[in-house]
């Protein structure tokens, strides 16, 4: 099966599945869902031993509507002060925020920059250069800040804003979202800057619906209210629908992860990278780790390590999103 799939800048991605995956899938979905099936009837029935980490699991306690109409009121606040909203975490605490905003956010919105994922000075140099002539805002989101990552770009970034806009504005141009008690909390108190609590039975991957996540999309524009409604529908199937439905989506969602991997590797080998190591396979991670060993002496090789890690930086949204739709388009449901 050929799908063809128009993504951005006038280019056609097409995908080619083998029917004999999804043929394959259909047979195990018995066995997957023989084998699951007892995990998933504990947690539906709320284990014991995992209580401090399934909070995700009811989204009214952490996206219920006296927070929903808290965050629409801080958002609105936001986009009224400031054109880029500089968004500090690592893992979890952003990734789920930026998925939702880089797929679904309206055109016009204000600008999220992604910072504290690394502590490369050029990458924070490049960010700083991104908010001249802008209007500011930063939310610095770690659960017990104590990641280095997020502390030196929040440590960096908001003493930019203390010497643009002086200690009293640029306090009013910080949020941060952490846990209470912790020592973000007490830096927050102590230098009057907003703060919402980091749900501490919810880990990072799965914040999207609390005001981790939420908080961003909101200021980016998205319509936080409908998108939870979404989260609780979902919520009510899973917690009610019979396990063969439940644990099919489980099984689809492996199904991505698996497609999401090959198709990556397929992006470099296509590009015929013929530098050493590259040939042999690997994660997305690892080549471009040695992409930028490239030895600079070969121009060939190292523009086609920069167009790889391009390629891949560009279209990696792109291509996950071409995949759910062309699963929902395999199997009539909706894969994530």
């Amino acid at each position: 099966m050929q799908t063809a799939f128009k993504l951005k800048e006038n280019i056609t991605l097409k995908l080619k599945v083998n029917d004999e995956i999804f043929d394959a899938a259909k047979k195990e979905l018995p066995s997957y869902v023989k084998e699951h099936v007892q995990i998933l009837k504990a947690v539906q029935a709320g284990e014991d031993c995992y209580k401090d980490s399934l909070g995700w699991y009811d989204t009214s306690v952490w996206a219920g509507d006296e927070i929903i109409d808290k965050i629409e009121s801080i958002a609105a606040g936001i986009r009224i002060i400031t054109d880029v909203f500089v968004l500090i975490g690592v893992g979890g605490s952003n990734n789920a925020a930026r998925s939702v905003i880089e797929a679904i956010s309206p055109d016009g919105g204000t600008e999220i920059i992604y910072a504290g994922n690394t502590i490369s000075p050029n990458a924070l140099n490049r960010v700083i250069k991104m908010l001249e002539g802008k209007e500011v805002y930063i939310n610095c989101i770690a659960k017990n800040f104590e990641t280095l990552e997020p502390g030196v770009s929040f440590r960096i970034l908001r003493q930019y804003l203390v010497n643009r806009y002086g200690k009293e504005e640029a306090a009013k141009r910080i949020i941060c979202t952490g846990t209470n008690g912790s020592s973000l909390d007490k830096l927050c108190r102590d230098n009057g800057y907003a703060f919402v609590p980091f749900p501490t039975n919810i880990g990072g991957r799965y914040t999207a619906l609390s005001y981790v996540g939420l908080l961003p999309m909101a200021v980016a524009g998205i319509d936080i209210r409908s998108l939870v409604k979404g989260g609780k529908d979902m919520e009510s199937s899973l917690r009610h629908s019979p396990a063969k439905k439940t644990l099919r989506c489980s099984m689809l969602r492996c199904e991505i992860f698996t497609f999401q991997r090959a198709i990556n590797w397929s992006f470099y080998r296509h590009l015929n990278l013929n530098c050493a190591g590259f040939t042999n396979g690997g994660s997305s991670s690892s080549l471009k780790a040695k992409a930028k060993k490239v030895s600079a002496s070969s121009l060939s090789q190292a523009n086609s390590a920069r167009s790889c890690i391009l390629l891949d930086n560009i279209f990696r949204t792109e291509v996950l999103s071409c995949l759910r739709r062309l699963l929902i388009l395999r199997t009539g449901r909706i894969a994530l």
